[in-house]
């Protein structure tokens, strides 16, 4: 081997080929970071859906049982109404009755009706 070509791969090639190692260790370590920064992004991620989700079944959960208390405090209401409607409504129904009964009274028994045409159904 010449010097001349000795020298050359002395001063060019092995440099070179240090660079080449040295970008690809470069390379390799920012795909490492990228890789790393990514599966931070995707925890934090994950971790905030799911924080999301607790908060939306929560608040879901809060709103649910506000309609089971309003619910239960309109039934409350009603069949309190129902009570008074009822007391009052049997009083009034009473009295409508009495009222009936003394009309029905009043008037003659109902008749059957006449036949038409002269014939008698027997």
């Amino acid at each position: 081997m010449c010097i001349v070509h000795t020298l050359t791969h002395v001063w060019f090639i092995i440099p070179a080929e240090r660079h080449k190692a040295l970008e690809a260790q470069r390379q390799k370590e920012m795909a490492e970071r990228e890789a790393e920064l990514q599966r931070q992004y995707a925890e934090e991620k994950e971790k905030a859906m799911t924080e999301n989700i607790k908060q939306m079944q929560e608040q879901r959960e809060k709103e649910l049982e506000e309609l089971r208390e309003h619910h239960e405090r309109l039934m409350d209401d009603r069949l309190k109404e129902q009570e008074r409607l009822l007391s009052e409504g049997f009083k009034k129904e009473a009295a409508q009755l009495r009222s009936e009964i003394e009309r029905l009274k009043s008037m003659p028994p109902p008749q059957p009706p006449k036949p038409k045409g002269g014939c008698t159904i027997l």
